[in-house]
């Protein structure tokens, strides 16, 4: 008997019981190559805060902050891979080494120059122990006042600015202001572990309070009675600095016992907070330093 002819088809596959095709013959099957995706590192989650660049970290250690656990960067420089290793080692903190990639997962949208820890919590220095500081500096007490600051960095930057400057503390709101952060640790370059800061439910109440230790509040405002070139802040002194965008509150000024300006010379009629606040903290030091010159000199 003739085969049918196939006319160009090609023949049925043969059924197996189960009406399914026969499985083809795994030899002759091309199968592309196995494609493993590479596994994603977790993000290290951790509720306590971390900080991250050479000079917080290396400040962290200094002050004796308790850190919990330090990540370095494969790609660090040997000398400060050997310098923060030193440093784990000494406090007897782990240490872990691990890709660049790691430690932008952990702190997103920052520099970490490479270097993360994890830190315990920063301890606000209670209003009482700051009050008592100030009382026993006397005529040198300096303090910084900052009524609703919002943003980290320049909550970072002031303290900054009035650590170098020999300020003996700072001030800050509870409510709607920046607290020390992460981003207000890097900005301070390390500075809040080394100057006290006070956190406050009520501005107000806290310039009664420095009142009663016959400490100057000075408040920095548009609206300022005098120019601060003009102001006396050569004895105690509170610098008041407001928020970015409403300055003082109206209940804040009417606590000051002046109200002071920076004077400008174009339309731009205020500065950043930070800004601001530098230029006033060196005020106090240029005026305590020229008065200290000339009682020198009459002596």
């Amino acid at each position: 008997m003739n085969k049918r002819p196939s006319h160009g088809r090609s023949e049925r596959p043969v059924r197996r019981p189960d009406n399914r095709p026969a499985p083809p013959d795994k030899a002759t099957v091309n199968r592309p190559p196995t494609h493993v995706p590479p596994v994603e590192e977790t993000p290290v989650v951790s509720s306590s805060p971390r900080i991250y660049g050479k000079h917080p970290v290396r400040s962290a250690f200094e002050s004796e902050r308790p850190v919990h656990k330090l990540w370095l960067s494969e790609g660090l420089q040997p000398p400060i891979l050997a310098e923060f290793r030193a440093l784990a080692k000494q406090n007897q903190v782990p240490v872990q080494v691990v890709p660049g990639s790691r430690l932008n997962q952990m702190c997103p949208d920052v520099q970490t120059q490479g270097i993360v820890a994890e830190i315990g919590a920063h301890d606000y220095t209670p209003l009482e122990d700051l009050l008592d500081l100030l009382k026993a500096k006397g005529d040198e007490a300096f303090v910084i006042i900052l009524d609703q600051v919002q943003d980290p960095h320049n909550l970072g930057a002031i303290a900054r600015t009035a650590e170098a400057a020999g300020a003996h503390g700072i001030i800050i709101s509870r409510h709607g202001s920046a607290g020390l952060t992460e981003g207000a640790a890097k900005a301070s370059v390390g500075a809040i572990e080394r100057i006290p800061i006070a956190r406050v439910t009520n501005i107000s109440r806290a310039l009664e309070q420095l009142q009663a230790l016959n400490i100057w509040s000075m408040g920095f405002a548009l609206e300022g009675e005098v120019s601060y070139f003009d102001a006396n802040l050569t004895g105690p002194v509170a610098l008041v600095i407001g928020g970015e965008h409403a300055g003082i509150r109206p209940n804040v000024a009417k606590h000051c016992d002046l109200l002071v300006r920076i004077p400008t010379v174009s339309p731009t009629h205020s500065l950043n907070a930070s800004v601001a606040g530098s230029l006033a903290i060196y005020e106090v030091v240029r005026q305590r330093q020229v008065q200290a010159r000339k009682l020198l000199k009459n002596n």
